[in-house]
């Protein structure tokens, strides 16, 4: 259930809405990102995270399942769930290197 995403940095809404800091399009396996020129880094490592959220939901068919591909319902999860994730990872890097560690 591996699906490799292309990730882009872009200018203000080139590739992403007017009021988006991202977009994900996965027919394309396409992330765009606004280049730090037009948002923080810090809003720019949220953004990216939220998009692979997006993605990783429509992979694993959750976007359907669970939103029944209500767009509204899938943006309030995502919204409320990426920031919780960063901030659990970026406190907790021991955490993140048990994660990424090779498995046997």
């Amino acid at each position: 259930m591996s699906q490799v995403y292309e990730v882009v940095l872009t200018a203000k809404g080139e590739d992403t809405e007017d009021m988006a800091f991202g977009a994900v399009n996965t027919l394309m396996s396409r992330i765009a990102l606004q280049s730090t020129a037009s948002i923080s880094p810090i809003q720019q490592v949220d953004t990216l995270l939220h998009e692979c959220l997006h993605a990783a939901f429509f992979t694993a068919g959750l976007r359907y399942h669970l939103f029944q591909d209500d767009h509204e319902s899938e943006e309030h999860t995502i919204r409320v769930l990426a920031p919780l994730l960063l901030h659990l990872f970026r406190e907790n890097p021991a955490l993140v290197r048990y994660l990424l560690q090779p498995l046997p």
